[in-house]
């Protein structure tokens, strides 16, 4: 127990802050770009704490994935490949959580869910088909 209490303090002292860092930098910039565009039209949005929970979930994501066996097999080739590979992993999963979101928020509110989900999705769920 003691030695995962002392790899989990380095884990937040020493690896979290410097991706934490990088996140935050990057949602922030992006927050500011939504923010701003938004307001040609009047539209205020309150999403910084958003992009501040968002970048710590990316920063510790990012650390957990650096450390899976997928990772440790692609340290001997060139380095786009372990690139490219993280790259669709993470497209592929953040695809799946999208799905997932709106699947949730139609099943909360299902008089919004022709606006979430596709015609064909629509007709799956009424068990017409594709």
């Amino acid at each position: 127990m003691k030695r995962f209490v002392t790899w989990l303090a380095r884990e937040f002292w020493e690896a979290v802050p410097i991706a934490c860092f990088f996140f935050v930098v990057g949602f922030v910039i992006v927050l500011m770009i939504v923010k701003l565009s938004l307001a040609q039209y009047s539209i205020q949005i309150p999403a910084s704490s958003r992009a501040l929970i968002g970048a710590l979930i990316a920063a510790k994501v990012v650390l957990v994935l650096d450390n899976t066996r997928l990772a440790r097999s692609f340290r001997r080739h060139p380095r786009i490949v372990p690139v490219l590979a993280k790259t669709a992993v993470y497209a592929v999963c953040v695809i799946l959580l999208r799905i997932l979101e709106l699947a949730l928020d139609s099943v909360r509110h299902p008089s919004m869910a022709t606006q979430y989900c596709p015609t064909w999705c629509m007709a799956v769920r009424r068990g017409c088909g594709p």
